[in-house]
């Protein structure tokens, strides 16, 4: 019975001590055809780390303990999104020339760096396509909901990963989308927003005193310049500004200027309305940006024409200083 209870225990030791230790780095390894540098670099919130290519392309290391997520795995500038977690041994192979059209994932928990590659390849694809920003507005639309259950499809048809990467995955497409339709926004704008009711701002801190919002405009055609004090253009505009101002005092029209100048900087705002003697009615939207997202304003200065009703007539109205306004104001009887 003592022998019996040695080699039992003896049993339990072999038991234990043959069990896996878990890994707390991750091994990456494959092949890179074509290489543009002699190393592979792998970087992520923090880490970096530089793999020695060998003589005919192949590589092999270890990423140790890295936190669980996606990273940048290069050669010279091109290169892949490669998904690691502790325990993981992944297979790279690519072209060099063409990484992204190349690449192939092997390996225990590659699924999640395939998956990130595929859907690179495709986002890259339907942005290239120049003819989708061109669709009307219904069209483009049916096109996005099927792009997006294409990319929910790739995302669920992953293996191996689990709730928190399907989550960042619905948070990219979400991120991606809204991207999407801003510049189909942004594209778009002058037929989105021309002939329809202006987005309004409230509330925005008037030099004269108090504060003045767009519905107290009504009854009246109004030229609104979006500048800024740091704005070099937009100052140029400025004498012209005032010369149209002195025109059409009096006449059924109002120019309103609107500095973007953010939070914090009205001090400088109003020094400067004072030092220039800047005339119409001068405003400062504190550094709310609603009213300049609402017309997808990318750059200033930017003009905008409303007829009395707070109807947009131009998204895109000519300058001060362009002699096309003046004809546009005439067509108006202005």
């Amino acid at each position: 019975m003592k022998n019996l209870n040695i080699l039992l225990f003896s049993l339990t030791l072999v038991l234990f001590c043959c069990e896996k230790k878990p890994r707390y780095y991750a091994v990456i390894h494959g092949k890179i055809e074509n290489p543009v540098a002699d190393s592979m670099v792998f970087s992520k919130s923090g880490i970096k780390k530089t793999i020695k290519l060998n003589a005919d392309g192949t590589f092999r290391d270890t990423i140790k303990a890295p936190e669980k997520g996606s990273g940048l795995l290069s050669n010279g500038r091109t290169g892949t999104s490669l998904y690691l977690d502790n325990g993981y041994e992944v297979e790279i192979n690519a072209d060099a020339r063409d990484f992204l059209n190349t690449v192939e994932f092997k390996g225990k928990g590659f699924e999640a760096s395939a998956y990130q590659a595929e859907y690179t390849k495709r986002i890259r694809k339907k942005g290239n396509d120049f003819e989708l920003y061109s669709l009307p507005k219904d069209s483009f639309d049916i096109s996005m909901k099927a792009f997006k259950e294409e990319l929910e499809t790739l995302l669920y048809s992953t293996k191996n990963v689990d709730s928190t990467f399907f989550a960042q995955g619905e948070k990219r497409t979400k991120r991606l989308f809204e991207k999407m339709y801003e510049t189909y926004n942004e594209l778009h704008a002058p037929e989105l927003l021309n002939g329809n009711p202006s987005p309004k701002f409230v509330d925005y801190e008037n030099y004269a005193g108090g504060t003045l919002s767009l519905d107290d405009l009504k009854g009246k055609y109004v030229y609104i310049d979006l500048w800024a004090t740091w704005c070099k253009p937009c100052i140029g505009e400025i004498p012209h500004l005032k010369k149209l101002e002195k025109e059409y005092h009096g006449k059924n029209i109002e120019f309103v200027s609107i500095s973007i100048d953010r939070k914090g900087k009205g001090g400088k705002w109003r020094t400067f309305v004072k030092e220039n003697n800047l005339t119409g009615i001068q405003l400062w939207s504190r550094g709310n940006g609603d009213f300049l997202k609402a017309f997808y304003v990318k750059g200033i200065p930017k003009f905008i024409l409303l007829d009395p009703d707070g109807v947009v007539l131009e998204t895109e109205a000519p300058r001060p200083s362009d002699t096309k306004l003046k004809d546009l104001f005439n067509s108006l009887n202005l």
